[in-house]
């Protein structure tokens, strides 16, 4: 899953330096991707995939996994992500777009970053940006049951669609799906510690 603000009505702390050998943890947001060596030195210039760019001026650790195939945006499945240091960051633009020029510790020559090209560079999710106080992580909403405000429960949130005006929450139960939109009329509460959405159905809805 990437760190992307869903604009909807996780927390994160930003990146805390931690050691390169350190256990990694189960779950990871994706942040850049590797798209080639850049100079001489080790450094590699990578898509930036966070809505946070900033998040790369305190980000002292990463972990790096190869893609599920070539040009995908989803980690290999079964692949352990390898931890690695930070040296040194930098978000530069290039042709119309910005790209995150990183230096990881151990990587030290453009062959040895060369071999990266391609591979997910992830965060912890316990790391993710914090986000401003009412704001949630699709990844915290996809899974929370709906209520309504009479108490009633309609379905678990299975995805979330993007539109122009507002994100959709697909809510499937009982039998049926339901799009409900993710605008302040309609959702009254987001309560990912208590794993639930109050809302208050429109008609047709």
């Amino acid at each position: 899953m990437t760190e992307a603000d869903d604009g909807a009505p996780p927390s994160d702390a930003a990146s805390q330096p931690a050691a390169a050998d350190e256990a990694p943890p189960d779950r990871f947001l994706i942040v850049a991707r590797v798209l080639r060596a850049h100079g001489i030195d080790g450094e590699r210039a990578c898509e930036v995939v966070t809505d946070f760019p900033q998040r790369f001026r305190r980000t002292k650790r990463v972990f790096l996994c190869p893609p599920a195939g070539p040009g995908s945006g989803e980690p290999l499945a079964g692949a352990t992500p390898r931890p690695m240091a930070v040296t040194r960051a930098r978000v530069a633009p290039h042709r119309g777009h910005a790209e995150v020029i990183i230096q990881l510790t151990g990587v030290t020559d453009r062959d040895e970053a060369e071999k990266l090209r391609g591979w997910l560079v992830q965060v912890p999710e316990s790391e993710a940006w914090k986000l401003p106080r009412g704001q949630y992580y699709w990844h915290q909403i996809i899974g929370l049951r709906v209520v309504t405000t009479d108490g009633e429960e309609i379905g678990t949130v299975t995805e979330i669609l993007e539109t122009g005006a507002n994100d959709v929450y697909v809510v499937k139960g009982g039998g049926r799906e339901r799009l409900i939109p993710a605008i302040k009329q309609v959702v009254k509460k987001i309560s990912p510690d208590q794993g639930e959405i109050v809302v208050a159905l429109l008609p047709g809805l």
